[in-house]
């Protein structure tokens, strides 16, 4: 049972990769297009596709062949291989970044529960939260 679990949770990882590599994808190509002044329908054109397909790849939503990047990246002017170390580059940052906030919510809840722990504050609310309203005072051992 936890094998597959654990096959489960991989597969929602990779998956959640893959959707922000499209999302990144789209990004960068809509950047390069804008900053070439080309418009969506003119790039569709250009590189022999629809209009609706370059909206969904700028928009992270379709998949994206090497064939049609090379493509979508020769209409603009742009050499491939810089937009796919660009993408890279990307999102390693993008995982980095994300691996630090795990990494800094982490230790902030370690540190928040360190203190109210060392104050007692969490056990004591605790027990005055789950007795009637005026308790004996043995049954609050910490005021």
């Amino acid at each position: 049972m936890q094998s597959t679990e654990k096959q489960s949770n991989a597969i929602d990882q990779a998956n959640q990769r893959y959707d922000a590599a499209c999302r990144h994808i789209g990004l960068i190509i809509r950047r390069f297009r804008e900053t070439k002044k080309i418009s969506q329908s003119d790039l569709a054109r250009r590189a022999s596709c629809h209009l609706s397909y370059v909206c969904s790849v700028e928009n992270g939503i379709s998949n994206l062949s090497i064939r049609k990047l090379t493509h979508i990246c020769n209409a603009m002017g742009v050499s491939s291989e810089k937009v796919m170390r660009l993408i890279d580059l990307k999102v390693r940052c993008a995982e980095a970044e994300k691996q630090a906030g795990q990494l800094w919510t982490n230790h902030f809840l370690d540190v928040a529960s360190a203190l109210l722990d060392s104050a007692g504050a969490y056990d004591a609310r605790l027990r005055v939260a789950d007795t009637p309203s005026d308790p004996p005072a043995e049954m609050i051992d910490r005021g």
